[in-house]
C-alpha cells in the first residue's frame, strides 16, 4: 500500500495490504507479506476430475490451424456451408471450430451438434475418427458423419438428416431476454 510520509494511505479502502495489526501492517507487526494461495485449485461443477469443456479457450495452434482450414476449404465443405450458414437450417452453425483439441468441420453449439465431412483419406484413419467421435460425445456433442460422395450424390438427403437431428434436440441456450420475461410473470 502506498503511504505518504505522515502514514496516511494513498490507496483506496479495501485495496492493497491488509490494515489490521498482525495482518501484515507495516506499522504493527507481522511479516508484511500476503498469505499464499491454496495449492489445490477449486473444483468446477462439482468434485473430482474435470472433463474437457467445449468452451475452454483453444490453443493458438488450433486457432491458427482452424483459420487456415477455413481459408482452404474443400469443394464439398463449401457446398454444405452455403446451405448451413446464416441459420438457413434453423440453427447457427460455425465452421472449422476448435473443440476439445479437435477442429470440427461444422458445429451448432446451441444444439450440441457436430457435422463431419469425410473424404477418402478417412477410410485409412478410422481408429482416429472413432476416438475423436468418442471425445466429442463425452464433451456432450452428437456427431453426424457424411462421406463426400453422399454430399455430392444426395445433398438434399444429407440436409434432411441434419434437419432431423436438429429437430430432435432442444436448444440449450435461451433467449437472453427470457429471464426478464420470466421475472415479470412470476414476481
Amino acid at each position: 500500500m502506498w503511504r505518504r510520509g505522515d502514514g496516511v494511505s494513498l490507496s483506496p479502502p479495501g485495496r492493497g495490504w491488509p490494515e489490521g495489526p498482525g495482518e501484515g501492517d507495516a506499522r504493527g507487526g507481522a511479516s508484511g507479506t500476503r498469505a499464499t494461495p491454496s495449492p489445490q485449485p477449486s473444483p468446477q461443477r462439482g468434485e473430482g476430475a474435470l472433463l474437457p469443456v467445449a468452451k475452454d479457450k483453444p490453443a493458438p495452434l488450433h486457432t491458427n490451424r482452424a483459420v487456415q482450414m477455413r481459408r482452404d476449404s474443400t469443394e464439398v465443405e463449401k457446398i454444405v456451408w452455403q446451405r448451413l450458414r446464416n441459420a438457413q437450417m434453423g440453427a447457427k452453425f460455425r465452421r472449422q471450430e476448435p473443440i476439445v483439441g479437435f477442429i470440427v468441420d461444422f458445429v451448432a453449439h446451441d444444439h450440441r451438434l457436430v457435422i463431419e465431412l469425410d473424404g477418402g483419406q478417412h477410410a485409412e484413419q478410422a481408429p482416429y475418427d472413432e476416438r475423436r467421435t468418442r471425445m466429442l460425445e463425452q464433451a456432450g456433442f452428437r456427431v453426424l458423419r457424411f462421406w463426400n460422395n453422399d454430399v455430392n450424390d444426395n445433398l438434399e438427403g444429407v440436409l434432411e438428416t441434419i434437419r432431423t437431428a436438429l429437430s430432435a434436440t432442444t436448444v440449450l441456450r435461451r433467449d437472453p431476454l427470457q429471464r426478464l420475461r420470466d421475472k415479470e410473470n412470476f414476481p
